[in-house]
């Protein structure tokens, strides 16, 4: 165990910290992995589920951040995030969503490289381990493809510029941005067939499953806008597990104070309806320095218990509700792969196709987000079938990282058209639909130590 963590803290130190970049320096007195217990340790090490920090968060719709935070935050990547300003970094500070996950991507790839010849284990060990690096590095690359490119064009894919696609472990590779449809292919690749060798349940939820790769890969081909393909897979996913989250008996630990917890919801990480457990790091900034947007919590039904359980007007101390009279989170934010998320990526394939059945899918996850006296089933037209279930998906999927990226792809689409407006003092910060605002900036440190990288016109 002392060895594992030895090596996991020195490919951390190296990955993050060579000249803070992330393909700049060779580590030098590394001890390298040698046995499949040293390279499982590196696949179930808790820091692969840390994805990003929130920066598609505080740029999304769902947030506005009071007054009382906006000039103190104007200057930190977070309140640069939340303005959709220019650039997000000074040339001496780090991008830490970056970091973050191309240091995942380095540690995979020292698994990928090197599991098949490890000491001290048997083949079936293997080629599972070799299964979980290559779920983890798909999940990395998606994440880094979504923030810092276009949405998924299959007409101009091959031309937008994606990320650079590091497929092994070396450090002084200065690559240039790979396509997004490249970038792309290659988590397709990785997931191609991994399921076969996963179990149907992991040792825990931070190791992927047979469920967890098919619920990836419906992610993924849902965001190519291949619907039915990701329909498909949702559906395999939830033959291994189709557990929604109850919360009909979660109770407020405190009956005045509700940040003093909840009886009856479980932690993410023991939760039986995720499939693919993943945290984002500093997730509570958004409890800290965040309001829920009015026309958002607008849309929920008073009775809606993520209203109740999700949102307060009430200060931590219990006593007072906030001066400006907004709501803040009571959670932070999860990016895990969940039961409700395959539904309705299966919900909006249907209606995409005018099939009536999807209100059917929408109202079964419904059912458990009402106490039995006050659900009422959702209705809707042939018209506004696609609409209803976009709504529920935003509502379900809130604080999941992912309403940045619907954002983008259905602006693509020309079902996204609000215009977001955001002030500070009398400057204006306009978000429009299909804006290069939706693409975040190349850190400048990338762009100063690579001279192969270019930077995201902003």
């Amino acid at each position: 165990m002392e060895k594992i963590k030895f090596i996991a803290a020195a490919l951390c130190f190296y990955t993050l910290f060579s000249c803070s970049n992330f393909m700049d320096t060779t580590p030098k007195g590394i001890v390298i992995p040698t046995t499949v217990e040293d390279f499982a340790g590196m696949t179930r090490d808790v820091i692969v589920s840390a994805s990003a920090y929130p920066l598609m968060d505080f740029s999304c719709d769902n947030l506005i951040m009071p007054v009382e935070f906006v000039s103190m935050s104007i200057n930190s990547e977070t309140g640069k995030a939340y303005f959709w300003q220019k650039d997000f970094y000074r040339v001496d500070e780090d991008d830490s969503s970056w970091n973050k996950l191309y240091n995942n991507i380095y540690r995979m790839n020292v698994v990928i490289e090197n599991i098949l010849t490890a000491t001290e284990g048997t083949d079936e060990d293997r080629y599972r381990i070799l299964a979980e690096a290559k779920v983890n590095r798909a999940y990395s690359y998606w994440i880094l493809v979504n923030m810092y490119a276009k949405a998924y064009d299959p007409a101009t894919a091959s031309a937008d510029l994606g990320v650079p696609l590091l497929l092994k472990p070396d450090l002084e590779a200065k690559l240039p941005r790979a396509s997004v449809q490249a970038v792309m292919d290659q988590v397709l690749a990785d997931l191609d067939g991994v399921e076969n060798v996963l179990p149907v349940k992991g040792a825990n939820l931070y190791l992927p499953s047979k469920a967890a790769a098919h619920a990836l890969r419906a992610r993924v081909l849902f965001y190519m806008a291949k619907y039915d393909n990701a329909a498909a897979e949702a559906e395999k996913a939830l033959s291994f597990n189709h557990e929604v989250r109850d919360m009909r008996g979660w109770n407020f630990k405190s009956a005045t104070n509700p940040w003093m917890g909840i009886s009856g919801m479980p932690l993410d990480t023991e939760a039986t309806d995720i499939l693919l457990f993943r945290s984002s790091d500093f997730a509570t900034a958004i409890q800290r320095m965040f309001a829920i947007d009015t026309e958002f919590l607008a849309s929920f039904s008073p009775n809606d218990l993520r209203y109740k359980f999700f949102y307060t007007k009430i200060q931590p101390s219990g006593k007072d509700v906030f001066k400006d009279g907004t709501s803040r989170c009571l959670q932070g934010l999860s990016y895990s792969i969940t039961v409700a998320e395959m539904m309705l990526i299966k919900a909006e394939a249907m209606a995409r196709k005018g099939n009536m059945d999807a209100l059917n899918i929408v109202n079964e996850i419904r059912k458990l987000r009402f106490t039995p006296e006050n659900y009422i089933a959702l209705n809707a037209t042939n018209e506004s079938l696609l609409r209803t279930v976009l709504e529920e998906r935003r509502r379900e999927l809130q604080m999941s990282g992912l309403r940045w990226f619907d954002m983008k792809r259905l602006a693509k689409e020309g079902l996204y058209t609000k215009i977001l407006k955001r002030s500070m003092g009398a400057t204006e910060y306009v978000l429009e639909p299909n804006s290069k605002l939706y693409v975040f900036p190349i850190p400048p440190k990338e762009l100063i130590y690579n001279k192969n990288m270019v930077d995201n016109p902003r």
